[in-house]
């Protein structure tokens, strides 16, 4: 394996390591406690809007209004996603926390749970009609592959 330009001649072997070390595009990844960061503050983000979006329409509403929003799908919708959002943000950060703790290798976990988090509240919240399995998807894996680290670490 050639670990610097001055071991090579061979252009072959050298563009390579010069374009990856002089790109200033950044890894994607995230250690686990920077991800905690960023899925404890969607959480709160998701209780404020939920906050703002519902809950002070309602107090600042008639009696009629305020059950006429409690039966709207948009609100149903948004209120499951913010129930479910709320569900996984604990179990996650305990996850992130931990094995970032223990050091112990997870992968892309970090930035799928990051990702997950984000894109199943902020799509379920502006735009209920599309699946929620596009943030789901990703937390699913992200769990999975921290499962699985401690798995190994235990046993």
């Amino acid at each position: 394996m050639v670990h610097s330009a001055q071991e090579c001649t061979s252009p072959i072997h050298v563009l390579p390591s010069l374009v990856i070390s002089q790109t200033n595009i950044p890894a994607m990844s995230l250690t686990g406690q920077q991800a905690a960061v960023i899925v404890a503050g969607n959480a709160l983000l998701s209780k404020l809007a939920m906050t703002m979006m519902w809950r002070v329409p309602m107090f600042v509403s008639s009696k009629k209004a305020t059950l006429e929003m409690l039966n709207d799908k948009k609100f149903k919708a948004n209120a499951r996603t913010q129930l479910n959002e709320s569900e996984w943000a604990p179990y996650l950060l305990v996850l992130l926390l931990w094995t970032d703790h223990k050091g112990l290798d997870t992968g892309m976990a970090p930035v799928l749970c990051a990702f997950g988090q984000v894109a199943h509240l902020w799509v379920g919240l502006l735009a209920p009609s599309l699946p929620p399995a596009i943030g789901r998807m990703p937390t699913y894996a992200a769990a999975g592959l921290m499962v699985k680290a401690l798995y190994d670490e235990a046993f």
